[in-house]
């Protein structure tokens, strides 16, 4: 075997530092998992599985590298379908939603809210503002524009538009 391999500090290498190694298979292409010897890459057909506890399971990239998941022959890519997402948050943090953002978030399309009633909310009593200075016109088209469509108070009560300030509407069309 010292043919070929080398151990050198407790790592086990090839004695050809630029061989692949293979895994379930004597050739690449049939191969279960593989380790480039050239590029130092890795890919495997099977499922990578991480057994540690939430501060040990990481992939990540190093010196501030992007992290690339998938490439133009990959199909959907699933976080944790069945469970929470949390971006932005620390580490253990719970994330009570199915996606919880920390910060700012930017959608550059559409965001369409699907399958039955949704609602848009600030939490604890906060101010929601809708547009800022890059904003164009906010259009409000309830039922898809048929007839019948109506945008109305979650209440019967008095509903304000605009305020007793200065920061009125100017005009309110029937």
């Amino acid at each position: 075997l010292t043919q070929y391999w080398q151990r050198n500090l407790g790592a086990l290498a090839p004695l050809n530092i630029t061989d692949d190694l293979l895994v379930g298979g004597t050739a690449s292409s049939t191969a279960k998992f593989q380790v480039f010897g050239l590029t130092g890459s890795a890919s495997t057909s099977g499922t990578l599985t991480f057994a540690g506890s939430a501060a040990t399971n990481l992939i990540a990239a190093q010196n501030k590298a992007g992290l690339t998941l998938g490439d133009t022959n990959t199909g959907n890519v699933y976080l944790n379908p069945s469970g929470n997402i949390g971006v932005g948050l620390a580490t253990g943090a719970l994330t009570p939603e199915k996606l919880t953002v920390s910060g700012n978030a930017s959608v550059s399309g559409n965001l369409t809210l699907y399958a039955g009633a949704r609602s848009i909310q600030s939490t604890s009593n906060l101010s929601l503002t809708i547009g800022g200075n890059s904003t164009g016109n906010i259009t409000l088209n309830p039922n898809n524009a048929v007839a019948g469509g109506a945008v109305v108070p979650a209440v019967t009560n008095v509903t304000d538009l605009g305020q007793t300030t200065a920061l009125q509407f100017r005009n309110i069309y029937g």
